[in-house]
């Protein structure tokens, strides 16, 4: 019997493995951290990113990476959500149940935001806990959230069975990319962060915000950008705009050009008037 020939991938679908991290947030059991590098390593991912919980040399956790003890190895372990996604493009938080109002994604919905993103930055990929999930704060810091869906509402994945299907999926849209977007969008996590909390000082100053409301809001508002996926100039004018909504609710302060704002903006272009 022949033998399955290999998956072969173009530059664009080597990046996008490349660009894909997978952030496991204070995993409990090291036998599923052990397992999701195994998952990861069978769909060419690479760069794996725990937040506390299981230490990445735990015994267990090597006894189940299969031939995949390097990516525990190289696996960077920190104290935080905030650090675990720094400089990521697209933060995309899991979820088995979601919170009142939130929108979910399938995987496969997700896709085409991904590879938008992928051209010029990096996804995170986030996982929570093999008990309680993601907290509400913690995928209140995603700017999208998937969920897995099952034919059984009471049904559930273990951790390393969640990180597999997104690992398959990402690995099917790499083997299926052959270019990627040359659009550019913001280029990382802090610009994004940056855009939003401009818009986010005007909407509060002309009383958008009801104070029960705003964590959502703030939530929703990052959840549109990162679909948008902006460039520079489009992040420029957003600037804009919630400079001038800010001075139209502060009307004795003159409103500054989109040029002047240019200068304090690394997304403005050098020829905005």
């Amino acid at each position: 019997m022949p033998e399955t020939p290999i998956p072969q991938l173009s530059p664009a679908g080597k990046h996008l493995l490349a660009a894909t991290r997978i952030v496991l947030e204070h995993p409990f059991f090291p036998e599923n951290v052990g397992a999701a590098a195994r998952a990861m390593r069978n769909c060419g991912l690479s760069r794996l990113v725990l937040v506390d919980g299981v230490e990445p040399d735990h015994p267990n956790a090597r006894k189940l990476a299969v031939r995949s003890e390097n990516l525990l190895d190289d696996a960077v372990r920190l104290d935080s959500l905030e650090a675990a996604v720094e400089g990521a493009s697209l933060v995309i938080g899991t979820t088995r149940m979601p919170y009142p109002g939130m929108r979910l994604l399938t995987v496969r919905e997700a896709m085409p935001l991904v590879l938008e993103h992928a051209a010029q930055g990096e996804i995170a990929w986030v996982f929570g806990n093999e008990k309680n999930g993601l907290s509400r704060e913690s995928l209140m810091r995603c700017h999208q959230v998937v969920r897995i869906p099952c034919v059984d509402r009471g049904a559930s994945l273990n951790l390393s069975q969640a990180v597999m299907v997104i690992a398959y999926e990402v690995m099917t849209a790499a083997l299926a990319v052959t270019e990627l977007a040359e659009r550019m969008p913001l280029t990382g996590d802090r610009e994004l962060d940056q855009l939003a909390a401009h818009l986010e000082e005007a909407l509060e100053r002309s009383g958008f915000f009801k104070p029960h409301q705003r964590p959502r809001r703030e939530a929703i508002l990052r959840r549109v950008l990162s679909r948008i996926a902006l460039d520079a100039d489009e992040a420029a004018v957003l600037h804009g705009v919630a400079q001038r909504l800010n001075w139209a609710v502060r009307p004795g302060e003159a409103p500054r050009s989109l040029a002047e704002l240019g200068r304090n903006s690394p997304h403005a272009p050098q020829n905005a008037i």
